[in-house]
């Protein structure tokens, strides 16, 4: 009985396991994707927007080397502000800069030195930061010929709250999904154990005795195959004890008339 308990416990954890990983397998593959599909999208927009805003906004609304005044006097400020999801750092390098919200004070601070390089260099850049614990996306770029640099702060908060509630329900689905293959694999283990167990139990009545039991023939599978060789098995076994048998009686009468 603990032998066969023994491989239903095998059984049903191999089956348990094989759910898991096709579950971490799949939701990690499901949770990437769309992860990587909705962050590549918020930054290949970002990067157009901000190519826009300084090659073609910026260059024709501002003039010359601009300061933050003169900046926040222009219709490109009025223009940037109007979009009002992102957030703008300008620096005009005179220690005076423009920032559309206090905690982008130290925003040189904030970004890499590996960004400001690529700015410097007249090129757009891009990485992710965090600002008081809310996750940013920036990018940024200077301005042709010679700037300002423009920094701009895409807020991603939305998006990692709704990657943060994918990864749960991805988490309570695998969890759910391995308490039905407990389930599953626990009654699959007992229907492919079943006809063992008779089988046991129909050889333990055999030797105690029993040459009258038989195992019932249910399907034509494997199981089938054994519970019809263990019945012929069990009748010749009867006929052979029959026939001893009765030769043992007529010995006794052999006997007995001798």
């Amino acid at each position: 009985m603990s032998s066969r308990g023994g491989f239903r416990t095998r059984l049903v954890s191999t089956f348990i396991g094989l759910i898991a990983a096709t579950v971490i397998i799949l939701g990690a593959g499901a949770y990437l994707f769309v992860s990587s599909s909705i962050r590549g999208q918020l930054v290949d927009d970002a990067v157009q927007r901000t190519n826009f805003n300084l090659a073609v906004l910026a260059a024709e609304w501002l003039d010359g080397d601009p300061t933050a005044a003169e900046y926040v006097a222009s219709p490109l400020a009025d223009a940037l502000a109007l979009r009002g999801d992102v957030d703008v750092y300008v620096d005009f390098g005179d220690g005076d800069p423009f920032l559309s919200k206090p905690a982008f004070l130290t925003t040189l601070d904030l970004v890499s030195s590996d960004l400001t390089r690529i700015v410097a260099a007249g090129n757009i850049g891009r990485e992710w930061v965090e600002v008081d614990g809310a996750p940013y996306l920036v990018t940024a770029g200077r301005r042709p010929p010679s700037g300002p640099d423009f920094y701009f702060f895409h807020p991603a908060a939305d998006i990692e709250t709704g990657l943060d509630r994918l990864l749960q329900a991805l988490l309570a689905g695998g969890l759910v999904l391995l308490l039905v293959g407990a389930v599953t694999g626990n009654w699959v283990a007992r229907q492919v154990l079943r006809p063992v167990g008779q089988a046991s139990e129909a050889a333990l009545e055999m030797a105690s005795g029993d040459l009258s039991v038989r195992l019932d023939v249910a399907s034509q599978d494997e199981f089938g195959a054994g519970a019809d060789a263990f019945n012929r098995m069990a009748g010749s076994l009867e006929d052979t004890i029959a026939r001893l048998e009765d030769a043992r009686a007529r010995d006794r009468r052999c006997v007995a008339d001798v």
